[in-house]
C-alpha cells in the first residue's frame, strides 16, 4: 500500500496485485485498501504464488516474509514473469532442515550442525537464501545480500535481484543445457538447467 500511494502522489501510473491463499487475509487487506482509497491502483487475490501464471506485464515481485518454500515461488514467479526487479525478505525456511533433521545422530563433518536443532534451522536458512541468490545469477540477474533493521522480527533478510541485460546473454540451449556468455571476461560457461528446480528451471529457460 505504501508503494502505490507514493506512486500515486506522484501521479504516477501503477497497478499492484497481491496474492494470498489465505482468503480472511485478502478480505482484510482489501479492507484497508478501500480506507486508503487506493482501490483502484490495488487489488488482492486469495490464490497460491505458483498458481499466478496469467498476469501479463509484471515490472516487480516483492514477497514480505513469505514462509518456507513461497520465497521461492515468488523468486520464480519474477523469473517466469521477466520482471525487472525481484526483492524479498523471506520467513522460516524448513524444507532444508527437515532434510537436515534426518541426519541427526550421524557421524560427518556437519555433524555439529545436524545434532543441534538451532543451529540447523538458521545455517539451512542461509545455505537456502545462499543458493536462491545462484539460482538468481544463473536466471541473469544482479543479486545483493542486505540486513533489514526491524525490531519486530529477526527474519530480517532482503534479497535484491536486477535483471541484467549487459552481463548475462543467453546463446543457446539444447537438452536441457543453458549456454551463457559472461561479457565481463568473453567467455562461454555451460550451466546445467537441470540442477535448478522445477518452478526456477521453467523461468530461466525463457530467458
Amino acid at each position: 500500500l505504501l508503494l502505490a500511494h507514493v506512486a500515486k502522489q506522484r501521479g504516477a501510473g501503477i497497478d499492484v496485485l497481491g496474492i494470498d491463499r489465505n482468503p480472511a487475509l485478502i478480505e482484510e487487506c482489501r479492507r484497508r485498501t478501500a480506507l486508503a482509497e487506493l482501490d483502484d491502483v490495488v487489488r488482492f487475490e486469495a490464490r497460491p504464488v505458483d498458481d499466478a501464471r496469467d498476469l501479463g506485464e509484471v515490472h516487480a515481485v516483492v514477497a514480505l516474509h513469505a514462509c518456507d518454500t513461497a520465497t521461492c515461488d515468488a523468486i520464480a514467479l519474477g523469473v517466469a514473469a521477466n520482471a525487472s526487479l525481484i526483492a524479498v525478505a523471506p520467513c522460516c525456511q524448513a524444507e532444508l532442515a527437515r532434510a537436515w533433521s534426518e541426519l541427526a545422530h550421524t557421524a560427518g563433518g556437519f555433524a555439529p550442525v545436524w545434532n543441534a536443532p538451532h543451529l540447523r534451522r538458521e545455517i539451512a536458512a542461509h545455505v537456502t537464501d545462499a543458493m536462491r541468490m545462484t539460482l538468481l545469477r544463473a536466471a541473469g540477474y544482479r543479486v545483493s545480500a542486505a540486513e533489514l533493521a526491524s525490531e519486530h522480527t529477526s527474519k530480517n533478510t532482503l534479497l535484491r535481484a536486477e535483471r541484467d541485460v549487459h552481463r548475462l546473454v543467453v546463446v543457446g540451449h539444447a537438452r536441457g543445457t543453458l549456454r551463457r556468455r559472461d561479457t565481463d571476461h568473453g567467455e562461454l560457461r555451460p550451466a546445467d538447467a537441470h540442477a535448478l528446480p522445477d518452478r526456477i528451471r521453467s523461468g530461466a529457460e525463457k530467458l
